[in-house]
């Protein structure tokens, strides 16, 4: 019976930092829903305005993790032999 081998990682090769970043991604896109989703159902008021400031951030966040793990991409990929 041949041996199943379970990948931990979303990249194949990849680096800690990489696959760093990558998770952090995730967890940040997973916050933005989330405040979406809050913010479908609120009203105008001080808890929206509380939440539109959050959701300000969390998209600046996720946009700096979006650029720092293509660096890190190209890092990898600059690093790789040629086929």
């Amino acid at each position: 019976m041949a041996k199943v081998t379970e990948i931990l990682t979303v990249l194949q090769p990849t680096t800690d930092l990489l696959e760093l970043s990558l998770e952090e991604l995730a967890e940040e896109c997973a916050h933005v829903l989330h405040l979406m989703a809050q913010l479908r159902r609120l009203p105008e008021g001080d808890e929206r305005d509380t939440l539109e400031g959050e959701l300000f951030a969390a998209l600046t966040h996720l946009r700096m993790e979006s650029t720092y793990a293509l660096k890190e991409w190209d890092k990898l990929t600059a690093s790789l032999p040629e086929d």
